[in-house]
């Protein structure tokens, strides 16, 4: 049994690789069979399944993702909270990149699913929730600073991932427009319900048979049960909605 500094100093080896650009202890710190989202609902990036691509098994896959958006960047993890759940950490955080010279601020959840593998821990599932949509419009607002980012982050893309891998990145805008404002709203609508304690307006939020992990990794839980003892209230530091997620 892992402790929770313990689990707490293992994903902090993924900002501590990534700032000084330490791209062999940033893939050990996975578990042979690994996924990593970047950002939710863009293409999963696997790892140790089958690689068309290296026509092998193993890590080929995450060392791609690494040589596309970490390596030519610099990054800085600005953590604000933590929250341990069993074999699961929560991250609050803002993710500063300086791409070629132009700073980018990513407000971001991250979701880290560990486990023990030959006596150590290992991520086995890396869930970044960020807005895609967002940064690509804070990273144009720049004008003609960006271009050469753009460029550059393309060129990268190609090569790294392939034309396949691109289309799959651009999955990570999710449902656009109204959709997107639909589930920020029901959300909105959540966070009212619960602190009117208003049981009828959240059961009508839920479709049937619907779980709540409350919190994440812990047991699983039905609306009517958390309905029947819910106290206090809730509020909200940041609300981000990636992939449809």
């Amino acid at each position: 049994m892992f402790s929770r500094e313990e689990k707490i100093a293992h994903i902090n080896k993924s900002p501590e690789s990534v700032a000084i650009h330490d791209k062999e202890k940033w893939l050990s710190i996975f578990s042979e069979y690994a996924i990593v989202e970047d950002p939710v609902g863009s293409k999963p990036h696997t790892n140790g399944l089958y690689d068309k691509k290296s026509r092998k098994r193993g890590n080929s896959n995450l060392s791609r993702f690494y040589e596309t958006f970490i390596a030519p960047n610099t990054i800085v993890f600005d953590v604000k909270n933590d929250i341990v759940c069993r074999n699961h950490v929560v991250r609050d955080l803002t993710v500063n990149i300086d791409m070629q010279g132009v700073p980018i601020s990513v407000p971001m959840h991250l979701l880290y699913e560990l486990v023990e593998e030959k006596g150590h821990l290992k991520i086995r599932r890396l869930a970044a929730h960020w807005e895609l949509m967002p940064m690509m419009g804070l990273l144009m607002s720049k004008g003609l600073t960006a271009l050469p980012i753009l460029t550059s982050m393309s060129a990268r893309m190609m090569k790294h991932q392939g034309l396949s891998g691109a289309i799959g990145f651009t999955s990570g805008l999710g449902k656009l427009g109204k959709f997107r404002n639909q589930g920020k709203e029901t959300v909105e609508k959540f966070l009212q319900a619960f602190n009117d304690k208003n049981q009828s307006s959240l059961s009508h939020l839920f479709c049937n048979g619907a779980v709540i992990h409350a919190p994440y990794g812990e047991i699983k839980t039905t609306p009517s049960e958390i309905f029947a003892n819910m106290c206090g209230m809730l509020s909200f530091s940041k609300l981000l909605l990636a992939g449809t997620n």
